[in-house]
This record gives structure tokens, sequence and C-alpha cells, in this order.
């Protein structure tokens, strides 16, 4: 079947990652995980959610690393229902 609809985009070539794929926005709120409070202050669409997910997937990393969960310790919080 052959493309009804073709996109390109410009690349400007601005855009660089680090060795795990970060660019600048995630690797600032990666490099300030451990902060009680992290507020990200960014213009709309510029990878905050992205940034995020690096966040939670070292903290998960960190938990499964010390044992804290396992795929048999979860347990409903929320009773009635």
């Amino acid at each position: 079947m052959p493309n009804l609809i073709n996109v390109t985009y410009a690349q400007t070539g601005k855009s660089t990652t680090n060795k795990m794929g970060m660019r600048e926005i995630q690797e600032r709120a990666y490099s300030a995980r451990d902060a009680q409070y992290l507020l990200l202050k960014t213009p709309t669409a510029s990878d905050k959610s992205r940034a995020l997910m690096f966040i939670a997937l070292d903290k998960l990393h960190i938990r499964l690393f010390r044992g804290e969960v396992t795929e048999h310790n979860h347990e409903t919080t929320c009773k009635g229902a």
C-alpha cells in the first residue's frame, strides 16, 4: 500500500543525548533525583514526563536492589469498595 501522507520535520541537530539517552532537562532532573522535592519548570512539550520516568526507574531499581519490592509483597491499602 502506498503512503498517503509523508511528513518530514526540519532537524536542527541541537538535540544531543548522553550515554543513557537523556536530553539536557532530563539529565538535570536526574542529577537532582535525591532531593526531597523536585520542581521542573520548563516549556510545554520539553520532556518533563520522560525526565520523571528516568527518576522513577532509578527509584524502582534502588528499591528492587534493596529488596523492598518483590512481586509478592504488594498489599491492597483500600478497604471497603
